[in-house]
């Protein structure tokens, strides 16, 4: 079973706050499709034009997702393939911009950020300059260790 994106729409709630709901349609199996709509119940709706099952989520989960019932009767999305992505964004930082040009252009955004258009622009010389002026001016660097007793291991006192 899964869900497919169709729409979103802002809704206010009890609380006079703003939130985004995510609508999809669930396509599947009749198996999978009945046990959807045992598991909504009275929460259950349907698109008024297709007859398609929709699912409502305050979280955007892709353009399609595999969606499962839990063992308490909950229907949720699968996002452990989201979650394994976001592990990886998270460890490797390069991956938040590839990733947030792939998504862009995917949502249809003319011209996402390219990091091949700043890596290839020449540096202006001027600024060149200037780092060798400080470079120039800076100082050698401290003996952190002088005068200090080489009997004694400062990462183990």
């Amino acid at each position: 079973m899964k869900a497919i994106f169709q729409n979103s729409y802002p809704k206010r709630t009890k609380n006079n706050t703003v939130v985004d709901v995510f609508v999809y349609s669930v396509e599947g199996t009749d198996v999978e499709l009945e046990a959807y709509r045992d598991a909504k119940g009275s929460e259950y709706r349907e698109d008024s034009d297709t007859g398609k099952p929709l699912w409502f989520s305050l979280n955007y989960v892709g353009e399609t997702c595999p969606m499962i019932i839990t063992t308490n009767g909950n229907v949720v999305a699968d996002t452990s393939q989201l979650r394994k992505a976001a592990n990886l964004v998270g460890q490797y930082d390069f991956l938040k911009e590839q990733l947030a040009d792939r998504l862009l252009g995917q949502l249809g955004f003319d011209s996402p950020r390219s990091r091949q258009s700043v890596q290839n622009q020449t540096p202006k010389t001027d600024k060149i300059d200037d780092f060798k002026q400080i470079e120039e001016k800076t100082e050698a660097p401290v003996d952190q260790n002088a005068g200090s007793d080489p009997g004694i291991d400062p990462f183990n006192i």
